[in-house]
This record gives C-alpha cells, sequence and structure tokens, in this order.
C-alpha cells in the first residue's frame, strides 16, 4: 500500500478502524497536501496556518475550514 499523502486509503482505514462515518470526520493539518488528502477520502478538510504550509499556497488548496493559528482553531472547537 502507498501510504504517502495523498493517497487517502490510510485516512479512510483510520475513519473504517475508528467506526467514524466519512460524513462525520474532519482531516486537520497544516498543508495543500493534507487538503488534497482529504478531499481525494471525501472528507472534510481543515488547514491551520501557523504550521508547515503558506497561507496563500493553503488558500488556494480550498479547504472545508481555515484558521490562521491553533488558538483560532481551539475557539472554534469550543463552542
Amino acid at each position: 500500500i502507498n501510504i504517502f499523502k495523498p493517497n487517502p486509503t490510510p485516512l479512510l482505514l483510520i475513519t473504517k478502524k475508528l467506526k467514524v462515518p466519512k460524513e462525520k470526520s474532519i482531516y486537520i493539518g497544516d498543508m495543500a497536501v493534507d487538503v488534497f488528502t482529504a478531499k481525494f477520502a471525501r472528507i472534510s478538510s481543515c488547514v491551520v496556518a501557523d504550521g508547515l504550509g503558506s497561507k496563500e499556497i493553503l488558500k488556494k488548496a480550498e479547504p472545508d475550514f481555515f484558521f490562521d493559528n491553533i488558538k483560532a482553531l481551539r475557539e472554534a472547537l469550543s463552542k
């Protein structure tokens, strides 16, 4: 098995093992390849722009959710 992103197989195996439907899953990452992995798996994507990827490139990948930093993500999750 190719286990490297953007291959969605590992992500799909995890959702299956955890018994979490794809429709209720969100893949969170900090690079455009994370967005593409989620898209290939047909899972919602979320990126946090204080990691490895530049904001411009991350936005061009068109994630479902975008946060400038981890603090903003934490605040959104606590609501």
